[in-house]
C-alpha cells in the first residue's frame, strides 16, 4: 500500500490493484473494519456468549453483541448454566433474564404522547 498526493495505491509485488482518492479509500477502511469486527465476534462466539450470560445474569444493562443468535443463547445460558448461577450466589434469580430496551410509541395526532 502507498500514499501518492491524495490518493491511495494498493499494490501486489509492484502491480497496481486498486486506486483510491482519499474519501473511498477512508470509506473503504471504515467498511474493512465493520465486517473484520463482525467476522471477530463470529469466530470467537462461544467467549461472547459466556461473557454475555455473565453480564445478563448480573444485570448489567449492556450488550457485549447485536447477534440475535448469540444474544438468545447468552440469555438462554445466564437462565439454567448451574455453574453460572453458583458462580455469582449473591444475585437473586428472577423470572425473566434479558437486556432492557427503551421502545418508542408513535406519537397521536395532535402531537401529544399517545397515553398507555
Amino acid at each position: 500500500m502507498r500514499r501518492q498526493g491524495d490518493r491511495i495505491l494498493l499494490l501486489d509485488s509492484g502491480r497496481l490493484l486498486l486506486e483510491l482518492p482519499y474519501p473511498a479509500a477512508r470509506e473503504l477502511a471504515r467498511a474493512l473494519l465493520t465486517q473484520a469486527v463482525r467476522v471477530d465476534e463470529v469466530a470467537h462466539a462461544q467467549e461472547v456468549v459466556a461473557d454475555q450470560a455473565l453480564l445478563l445474569r448480573s444485570g448489567a444493562p449492556f450488550a457485549l453483541t447485536q447477534v440475535s443468535g448469540l444474544l438468545h443463547e447468552a440469555s438462554r445460558l445466564a437462565r439454567y448454566d448451574r455453574s453460572l448461577r453458583r458462580a455469582l450466589p449473591g444475585v437473586v434469580p428472577v423470572a425473566k433474564v434479558g437486556v432492557p430496551s427503551i421502545r418508542l410509541h408513535p406519537e397521536n395526532n395532535r402531537g401529544q404522547e399517545s397515553e398507555r
